[in-house]
Protein backbone atom coordinates (compact mmCIF):
# COMPACT_ATOMS: atom_id res chain seq x y z
CA UNK A 1 0.00 0.00 0.00
CA UNK A 2 2.98 2.47 0.98
CA UNK A 3 4.54 2.07 -2.55
CA UNK A 4 1.61 2.60 -4.35
CA UNK A 5 1.05 6.00 -2.14
CA UNK A 6 4.63 6.99 -3.05
CA UNK A 7 4.04 6.11 -6.50
CA UNK A 8 1.28 8.13 -6.77
CA UNK A 9 2.83 11.01 -4.82
CA UNK A 10 5.83 11.20 -7.33
CA UNK A 11 3.25 11.61 -10.43
CA UNK A 12 1.81 14.17 -9.01
CA UNK A 13 5.44 16.01 -7.84
CA UNK A 14 6.43 15.84 -11.31
CA UNK A 15 3.58 17.71 -12.85
CA UNK A 16 3.65 20.97 -14.39
CA UNK A 17 0.15 22.25 -13.21
CA UNK A 18 -0.34 25.71 -12.61
CA UNK A 19 -0.83 27.33 -8.81
CA UNK A 20 -4.28 28.55 -8.21
CA UNK A 21 -5.17 31.69 -9.72
CA UNK A 22 -3.84 30.08 -13.17
CA UNK A 23 -6.21 27.70 -13.78
CA UNK A 24 -7.29 28.84 -17.18
CA UNK A 25 -4.70 30.72 -18.19
CA UNK A 26 -2.94 30.70 -21.46
CA UNK A 27 -0.13 28.17 -21.89
CA UNK A 28 3.02 27.97 -23.86
CA UNK A 29 6.71 25.92 -22.94
CA UNK A 30 9.83 27.53 -23.82
CA UNK A 31 13.60 26.36 -23.96
CA UNK A 32 16.13 28.83 -22.37
CA UNK A 33 19.64 27.45 -22.10
CA UNK A 34 18.49 24.04 -21.63
CA UNK A 35 16.14 24.77 -18.80
CA UNK A 36 12.52 23.67 -20.17
CA UNK A 37 9.70 26.06 -18.90
CA UNK A 38 5.96 25.77 -19.25
CA UNK A 39 4.26 29.45 -19.12
CA UNK A 40 1.44 30.05 -17.44
CA UNK A 41 -0.10 33.42 -18.10
CA UNK A 42 -2.90 34.97 -16.57
CA UNK A 43 -3.54 39.01 -17.75
CA UNK A 44 -0.65 40.97 -16.55
CA UNK A 45 0.40 37.77 -14.05
CA UNK A 46 2.83 34.74 -15.69
CA UNK A 47 3.95 31.88 -13.76
CA UNK A 48 6.86 29.55 -14.96
CA UNK A 49 7.01 25.93 -13.87
CA UNK A 50 10.15 23.95 -14.82
CA UNK A 51 9.50 21.06 -16.25
CA UNK A 52 12.88 19.32 -17.33
CA UNK A 53 15.92 17.84 -14.22
CA UNK A 54 18.64 19.97 -13.35
CA UNK A 55 20.95 20.29 -10.67
CA UNK A 56 21.18 24.30 -11.06
CA UNK A 57 21.60 26.61 -7.99
CA UNK A 58 18.23 28.97 -7.67
CA UNK A 59 19.91 32.56 -9.17
CA UNK A 60 19.85 30.32 -12.40
CA UNK A 61 17.04 28.87 -12.60
CA UNK A 62 15.38 31.86 -11.76
CA UNK A 63 16.75 33.86 -14.00
CA UNK A 64 16.04 31.16 -16.89
CA UNK A 65 12.46 30.95 -15.50
CA UNK A 66 12.16 35.16 -16.19
CA UNK A 67 13.68 34.92 -19.53
CA UNK A 68 10.95 31.96 -20.72
CA UNK A 69 8.35 34.62 -18.65
CA UNK A 70 9.42 37.83 -20.86
CA UNK A 71 9.77 35.33 -24.03
CA UNK A 72 5.65 33.85 -23.08
CA UNK A 73 4.54 37.83 -22.66
CA UNK A 74 6.55 39.96 -24.54
CA UNK A 75 7.38 42.39 -21.42
CA UNK A 76 10.84 43.30 -20.93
Amino acid sequence: MFVILAACLLLLAACDAPTRGFGGAEVSRHTVDGSSFTVHRDGEMAQAVRTNRQLLRIGTLAGRAAVAMQQATGCR
